[in-house]
């Protein structure tokens, strides 16, 4: 199994993309390691997730995109990595030629959740996090979680996370990029999950409205657009 290092810096005014790291992939005071798996097919097998605070998140994969996750540490609450989730999709939208710049945190702007500029445009940003009650449970309780989803599983918790936003108005949902926060959730943000949910719920969820749909993992190789079939 082929292994792709990275890092990327917790510092929230850093909005480069993460760097390869070589050799060992020692972890940084102020970064976090991810360590992402692939097979000779290119296929994502494995994904690990390490920062300075002691905790941890792997992710494995079977051939029939069947995921076992492995988390200890803290449970995410609210509004944790909402501006890191925005930065990883501009720099993602910057590498397709986009050259947004400025992603900002927005406070009691219901619903825009962070916003980036250019010379002539902006772009509005509301983010929703993946919810997993049981891991919450776990981890707030023991510090680990242990779980376990199948393929279809994960593309129902996309459509899921979807849904509790499609509560704003039409001439609300035409202004805003939908993100879904999979940072602590890598293996919902991998090509099989996407392609299965554009398959499944692309076109219904291209009708929503909304400006565009995209889930964002915790490297920007890991930010996919869902509302396309």
């Amino acid at each position: 199994m082929a292994l792709l290092k990275r890092r990327r810096k917790i510092n929230k005014n850093d909005d480069r993309p993460a760097r390869e790291i070589t050799g060992g992939g020692t972890l940084s005071m102020s970064g976090t390691l991810i360590v992402v798996g692939k097979n000779a097919e290119g296929d994502i097998e494995g994904i690990r997730v390490a920062d300075d605070h002691k905790s941890s998140s792997s992710v494995d994969f079977d051939a029939s995109g069947n995921q076992t996750y492995s988390i200890r540490g803290k449970s995410s609450q609210n509004e944790d990595g909402t501006l890191e989730t925005c930065q990883l999709l501009v720099q993602h939208l910057n590498q397709l030629g986009a050259h947004w710049n400025n992603c900002t945190k927005i406070e009691n702007d219901e619903p825009i959740d962070c916003r980036a500029y250019d010379t002539s445009d902006v772009l509005e940003m509301q983010v929703v996090r993946i919810s997993n009650e049981a891991v919450r449970q776990n981890l707030g309780q023991t510090g680990v979680a242990n779980t376990e989803i199948n393929l279809d599983a994960a593309v129902e918790n996309l459509r899921c996370a979807i849904r509790h936003k499609e509560k704003y108005p039409l001439d609300v949902r035409s202004k805003i990029v939908l993100v879904i926060n999979a940072l602590d959730t890598p293996g919902h943000a991998v090509y099989k999950v996407a392609e299965t949910f554009r398959s499944k719920y692309g076109k219904d969820v291209a009708a929503l409205g909304f400006k565009a749909i995209w889930v964002v993992g915790p490297i920007v190789d890991l930010v996919v657009r869902l509302d396309q079939s």
